[in-house]
């Protein structure tokens, strides 16, 4: 259960300011810079239509406390691409590794290092209960046409089976079982709201915030962690694979009981 990452290194080349931004803006930089690249059959496979990449967004390395989304010269950024797939990981790191510049929404980067490293999700512990998940990008799910603005627990495991099927098509999970018991696992608490946010020619309406998520001693621990672990580097519904519903897990901090 090897997920690979591909951390990019950019340096800022002037004062700027970044906006909160989102994956599919990388991933138009990326196609424009496969497009001056060498010829590749990968090229004609850059697009949010293929669910087997994510990227993330930009993020500023050391932001600073006052303004967190200033750059100022020679300041650093990044952005992580993952997949599963050794080879979509290898032409990722030749496009970018054939580029000097990097330039997104009016900012100008230099592209300063590629790093690698690789996530095996079964050395991941279990997750606790309940798990507290973050949406830093607006989540949404479309089902028989109609759009939902909030992670409820079938709409988002669901999501979650099929990316793992992508993912990991040779790896069965026991994910039947986890989707026969949702009416054991709850939100016990959501904080936050639905984003209305632009994207080409239409909107899309999601939720960012905080949904804490329990679950009953019946649901499979293991199953529902590496699931959400999976979700938490893949995004989750609509648009993920162009920077939508990208979470991030929390933990609470363990009291000193010394």
């Amino acid at each position: 259960m090897i997920i690979s990452e591909l951390r990019v290194h950019l340096k800022s080349e002037e004062e700027q300011e970044m906006p909160y931004n989102y994956g599919h803006d990388m991933l138009k930089q990326i196609i424009e810079l496969a497009s001056q690249s060498a010829p590749s059959n990968f090229a004609n496979e850059l697009s949010p239509k293929n669910k087997k990449f994510s990227i993330s967004r930009l993020q500023i390395d050391n932001p600073s406390e006052n303004n967190p989304y200033s750059l100022n010269k020679n300041d650093y950024a990044n952005f992580r691409i993952f997949a599963t797939d050794p080879y979509i990981i290898e032409e990722f790191d030749r496009i970018l590794s054939n580029s000097n510049n990097f330039n997104v929404f009016g900012l100008n980067f230099s592209i300063d290092e590629i790093s690698f490293r690789t996530i095996d999700l079964n050395n991941r512990p279990a997750l606790p209960n309940p798990v507290h998940i973050f949406f830093v990008t607006p989540v949404s799910f479309v089902s028989n046409g109609i759009e939902n603005p909030f992670p409820t627990p079938i709409d988002f495991f669901s999501s979650l089976t099929r990316i793992w099927d992508i993912w990991f098509p040779a790896l069965e999970i026991n994910s039947q079982d986890l989707l026969d018991k949702m009416n054991e696992i709850h939100v016990k608490y959501a904080k936050g709201s639905v984003n209305r946010i632009p994207y080409e020619d239409v909107f899309v309406n999601g939720w960012r915030g905080l949904v804490k998520i329990d679950f009953s001693d019946n649901v499979d621990r293991a199953v529902l962690s590496k699931l959400i672990r999976l979700g938490s580097l893949a995004g989750v519904g609509r648009l993920r694979n162009s920077g939508f519903g990208r979470y991030r897990l929390i933990f609470q901090k363990r009291e000193n009981t010394d």
